[in-house]
Parts: C-alpha cells; structure tokens; sequence
C-alpha cells in the first residue's frame, strides 16, 4: 500500500447557497444558530471527505510524494487540475497526467520520482456540480449533529445511526 505525505491542505470555505438549504432541511427560520448549523455543515462534510476518501468542495492540497512509482494514487478525488513541480522546483506540469481520475503518472511511462511537489485542486467549485449523493449526506448528518448536540441524553448513550452508516459506506472508495 502506497504511503503519501499531504503537506496542507488549504480548505475552502462552505458554499453560501449551502445554509439555506441547510436550514430549509432541518426546518429553521431563525438566523441565531446560522454559526452552529455553519458548524454542524462543515463536521458532516469532513466526516464524509475522511470515509468516502473525495473531496467534496473546492480545496488545495499540496502533496509530496514519499516514494517512487510508475504510478501514485491520488490522495484526494476528483481531481479538477494539478500543478508539478520537481525536486529542483522545475515546472514539470507538461510531464504528467492523470489517469483513470485515479493516479498521478508520467505521459512517457516512466517512474514519478518521490520528491515532487504536487499542488491538486480537488472538489467541485459548484455545488451545481455535485453529485446529489454529498450534498444529501451533508445535510442529513448536519442536522443529526444539530439536533444532537450532546453525546449522551437523559435516555442513555446515543449511538450514529445505522442509516449514517449506510450513506457513509455507499460512497467509500476502495483506494488499493
């Protein structure tokens, strides 16, 4: 299994359109807990980003490969556009290409040397874009978190639903 380094990760803010329709699904139309439910968006889109290995909205990574190989896995799906740049700091951009939407390889074949500095746009700059799947899930586990700010009630201990789960797992990609 390949092993990656992502230098940082520079995280786009949530799309605007985005707490309207959040708060339209969770059913509030007061504007005191936009900061929460703010909140609760950006927990539910990190949740699915670290389960289903995609990006969800627009982000810039910088990833520096940690070994070398014919080809390297993405660390982050989809991938809208990359920049390289060799050890030396050279713009190598014109050298690669991605494959299959999966991995980052050489046009003539050969090895992609560790070392490299790779900055990836990833996500989609729209939510027009999106595929319904994300944006369902975001809403749904947002507001689960909205209406269940703590991890224990005077039930007893909540447990995520089974349904998180299955959203979740619909969209895991296997990355070999």
């Amino acid at each position: 299994m390949e092993t990656v380094e992502i230098i940082s990760i520079d995280r786009a803010t949530l799309p605007g359109e985005l707490l309207p329709i959040a708060k339209t699904h969770m059913r509030v139309s007061y504007n005191d807990d936009d900061d929460y439910i703010k909140l609760c968006l950006t927990r539910a889109v990190d949740l699915f980003e670290r389960h289903s290995g995609r990006c969800v909205f627009e982000t810039v990574a910088f990833w520096e490969p940690v070994r070398s190989a014919q080809r390297l896995l993405l660390p982050l799906i989809p991938v809208q556009s990359f920049t390289a740049a060799d050890a030396a700091g050279n713009d190598v951009t014109n050298e690669y290409e991605i494959k299959g939407g999966d991995y980052f390889q050489r046009k003539d074949g050969a090895p992609v040397p560790a070392g490299m500095m790779i900055t990836l746009t990833c996500g989609f700059a729209a939510m027009a874009d999106m595929p319904p799947s994300p944006v369902d899930i975001t809403l749904r586990v947002s507001a689960y978190f909205y209406e269940n700010r703590e991890s224990v009630t005077s039930y007893g201990l909540e447990q995520v639903p089974q349904w998180m789960n299955d959203l979740l797992l619909g969209n895991w990609v296997p990355r070999a």
